[in-house]
């Protein structure tokens, strides 16, 4: 007699993610996606994140740093194991901005100073008009600020990760004083 046997390949399997470098900034959304098989199950750190199925993704925004993810894949009862992709997760920096001004309220070309901390890199935007390019510089001066109520912001950057922090202004404008006498020829 003669016996048919069949054997299946072991499915190669295969997993990406949608941050190109793995890493990213905590709290950021990530991806992950397997291709190679029929049916998929993602495993964070060791531990399965749902069971065997067809979805090819999975999604997270709480990754923390050097966390490992994982995908099995099975196809006509074999089962594959992709690589692993460990992630680096990067603070998100905690941004102040003070200013020099205590009340944020002043006068058209009064000396006013605004001071940035925590972070590397900032960029100033004044009414939503960036001041110049991101530097490692942290202060902006406001002798230049137009006449208005609007807000002033700062974005700091840190290891590819930004957060912000802004203050309401009103910078005002210098009255226009003028004087009259009684007598016409003075």
């Amino acid at each position: 007699d003669t016996l048919q046997i069949t054997i299946n390949p072991i499915p190669t399997v295969q997993l990406s993610s949608s941050d190109a470098d793995n890493t990213i900034c905590n709290g950021d959304q990530v991806t992950f996606t397997g291709s190679g098989s029929t049916y998929y199950q993602f495993f964070l750190n060791g531990a399965s994140q749902g069971a065997l199925s067809s979805g090819n993704t999975f999604t997270t925004s709480s990754l923390t740093n050097g966390q490992s993810v994982y995908v099995k894949g099975s196809s006509l009862g074999c089962i594959g194991t992709s690589a692993t992709i460990i992630t680096t997760v990067n603070q998100k920096p905690t941004v102040v901005l003070t200013c020099s001004d205590a009340n944020n309220i002043f006068c058209s070309g009064d000396a006013v100073t605004y001071t940035a901390g925590g972070a590397s890199n900032y960029q100033f935007f004044v009414n939503s008009i960036a001041q110049g390019a991101a530097s490692a510089t942290n202060t902006l001066a406001a002798t230049n600020f137009p006449v208005g109520s609007y807000t002033v912001q700062v974005v700091g950057t840190q290891n590819k990760c930004t957060a912000s922090a802004s203050k309401n202004v009103t910078v005002n404008a210098i009255p226009t004083a003028s004087i009259t006498s009684s007598d016409l020829d003075n």
